[in-house]
């Protein structure tokens, strides 16, 4: 079809049904005997629709032409002759009728299998049929985008060709013929797209919009989805070469269509993928070879561990919104060749990463992004990670928002940018994270030489299998599904081995990664490997404990009280008279004025700062605050304490011999926004 036979009045077949009364039964069996050899069913029954639209006011009205035309397909052979074969017909031949009814704009537009065709009407009571497109959308859904705006979600066949899936038409490509062509001719360069004229595309699309049939998702990351109808989880993945494939639980009867659909670039730079999804047992060797390998590739369970946080990061999703769990960014430290790099690789080749791709973390804050938001549930390695970089305080804010799976906005001159950040991020360094509001977030595990127990050719020769090892993921990701229900009996037992008497963040980071600990469990016992025993999982709770001890700084209002020990004997602020020593309250200090100078010097360190959270926990050790006493004669709202209390409730943390009730002319350098970490290190001063 060419431009100028799209823009012509259709065949001379169809303008000869002008001079019939469609709605009059025995001219529209006329109508028939003309040219019923020569239409479809479809387009009799736009034709009837059409008028059925204005002329008449009910199904009984439709009922006639129902029978005749049902006696003229038994006539033609189509159908069965008898009576209960041309009674379905008639009266499937009068819904359609009035769907078609229903569907038809006021202007009379229908669709027909090779495009749509506009019913103009004429003085006379006419209809005239012309042709508006040479294509038809199919699959219309509404989606909702950050705009807050919805637009149609469209399949589209040309000259009754499929020929596009999943093109997004918003309000400004669908008004104008020009941008409505170039948007479809540009996403379906190899069709012959061809529209009416300008003035007629506004009805076509209003029309078009009638037709949607629900509301399609679109995200933009790879990882797990919830489905709300069948309320099961499914897994989205990239697969080798292209594209991505979705991943469904055997009992999961819903077609691809219905689930998520996956469009934008930062989905792209998620580093799992798959080749195959495999329904058969053949992944279990992957699956052996990773659980007998990993776990003593270290001492002391560290690689268990660090597995464990691997398959916690595939459920954190469910984690996240079913028990409110978090999952901690997993942080691998240590010197130089001590296989921090050695011991991540081997795990990622099983986690469908086989190429060790990574994200620099000395790149600048677009690829990061990017990065913490292209999955949910898939690990993302990164590079060596560096306190010192320029974007560090930037990177700080990621890592916490990253932590708490919440969005980042970033403005444009027309819009805001969304970035949920939530990937589960690998970080790994020569030392350690020194910033408290990170450190908080994360599993930091310390690898050194002296924690290696496989010799280096065992782990080489693992390495290079690693094609074969990328088996395990295309095969745990079905058999995980396959074990929904089993999910919270997973958090049931783990709940029986995390320790009640911690903080809530370190709660969260236990029960997560034994979570992650029980699923390995599972696996074992499903493979007929030796379960571990409870003794075994103690000592890998225990673990984690010991990392958190070995790495993490003391609670806010710890690192307070320390502050103002290490400060409270500076000249310069003992002359301020916002401390000193009370007869009846023992040493005193001026609330809000040391808790606003703390909070800059946590801002000049990119600490966490909460001033609730600090005076609470002073009143758990028995501080005294909100008090209002005179201070060396200026009365105010204090904090107060006797010394010798406070370290026994401290257990020696804060020792009483440290605090000075007569300061000396000492210098003491009180710069809250420069103080080095070797200032901090300082011993205390005590004078007697």
């Amino acid at each position: 079809m060419d431009r100028n036979e799209l823009y012509e009045p259709m065949d001379e077949d169809k303008q000869g049904t002008n001079s019939y009364n469609i709605c009059n039964p025995a001219t529209f069996q006329e109508l028939l005997d003309e040219y019923g050899n020569k239409f479809d069913d479809q387009q009799v029954i736009n034709l009837v629709a059409t008028n059925a639209n204005s002329e008449w006011k009910n199904r009984k009205d439709i009922k006639p032409l129902g029978a005749i035309f049902a006696k003229h397909k038994a006539k033609l052979g189509l159908i069965e002759s008898s009576v209960e074969a041309k009674k379905q017909e008639a009266d499937k031949f009068v819904d359609e009728v009035v769907k078609a009814a229903r569907n038809t704009s006021p202007t009379g537009i229908t669709e027909e299998p090779d495009g749509y065709t506009l019913w103009k009407p004429t003085g006379d009571g006419r209809v005239i049929p012309k042709r508006l497109t040479n294509f038809v959308f199919k699959n219309i859904r509404t989606i909702q985008m950050d705009s807050e705006e919805k637009v149609l979600l469209v399949d589209i066949k040309c000259e009754t060709q499929a020929v596009g899936k999943n093109i997004i038409l918003d309000a400004d490509r669908t008004v104008e013929r020009k941008k409505l062509l170039a948007t479809l001719r540009k996403q379906v360069p190899e069709a012959n797209i061809i529209t009416t004229k300008t003035e007629e595309i506004d009805a076509l699309m209003t029309y078009v919009a009638k037709q949607a049939q629900g509301t399609a998702t679109i995200e933009d990351y790879m990882g797990m989805f919830y489905h709300n109808e069948s309320e099961k989880y499914y897994f989205v993945i990239n697969k080798v070469g292209g594209g991505y494939t979705y991943i469904k639980p055997s009992t999961m009867n819903v077609p691809d269509s219905d689930l998520v659909l996956i469009k934008g670039r930062r989905h792209e730079s998620n580093q799992v993928s798959v080749r195959n999804v495999l329904s058969d047992t053949s992944w279990y060797n992957a699956a052996t070879e990773l659980l007998s390998l990993v776990p003593a590739s270290l001492k002391n369970h560290k690689s268990l561990l660090m597995l464990s946080w691997f398959f916690a990061a595939l459920v954190s999703p469910w984690m996240h919104r079913e028990l409110g769990l978090k999952l901690p960014i997993l942080f691998i430290y240590g010197e130089p060749g001590g296989g921090k790099s050695t011991n991540l690789n081997l795990i990622t080749t099983f986690f469908g990463n086989p190429n060790n791709d990574s994200v620099s973390m000395s790149s600048t804050n677009q690829p990061i992004r990017d990065a913490m938001s292209c999955t949910n549930a898939f690990a993302m390695l990164t590079t060596e990670y560096n306190d010192k970089a320029n974007n560090i305080t930037s990177i700080i804010f990621m890592l916490k928002t990253l932590y708490d799976r919440s969005s980042y906005s970033r403005g444009q001159l027309d819009r805001n940018d969304n970035y949920p950040l939530q990937a589960p991020w690998i970080m790994q360094g020569n030392m350690r994270v020194n910033n408290q509001a990170v450190q908080e977030r994360m599993l930091q595990i310390l690898i050194q030489k002296s924690d290696q127990s496989l010799d280096r050719k065992t782990i080489n020769q693992a390495l290079q299998r690693k094609l074969e090892n990328t088996k395990f993921i295309e095969g745990y990701l079905p058999y995980l599904l396959d074990r929904q229900d089993q999910w919270k009996d997973w958090h049931e037992k783990a709940l029986l081995y995390v320790p009640e008497d911690i903080d809530s963040r370190q709660l969260d980071i236990t029960t997560t990664l034994t979570i992650g600990l029980m699923m390995i469990q599972d696996l074992r016992r499903t493979l007929g490997m030796a379960e571990y025993t409870a003794q075994e999982i103690g000592q890998v709770i225990g673990q984690i404990t010991q990392s958190r001890l070995q790495n993490q700084i003391q609670p806010q209002h710890i690192q307070f009280l320390e502050h103002l020990q290490t400060y409270h004997t500076d000249p310069q602020i003992y002359s301020k008279k916002v401390n000193g020593v009370s007869e009846t309250y023992g040493f005193v200090f001026n609330q809000a004025w040391w808790l606003n100078k703390y909070e800059d010097f946590c801002k000049g360190k990119g600490n966490d700062f909460d001033k609730n959270v600090i005076l609470e926990g002073l009143k758990k050790l028995g501080v005294t605050t909100n008090k209002t006493i005179s201070v060396r004669g200026n009365n105010a709202k204090c904090i107060a304490f006797n010394p010798h209390e406070l370290e026994k409730v401290t257990q020696g943390i804060i020792e009483a011999d440290a605090w000075v009730e007569n300061p000396q002319q000492i210098v003491v350098d009180y710069d809250f926004k420069t103080e080095s970490e070797d200032d901090a290190k300082q011993p205390k001063l005590t004078i007697n």
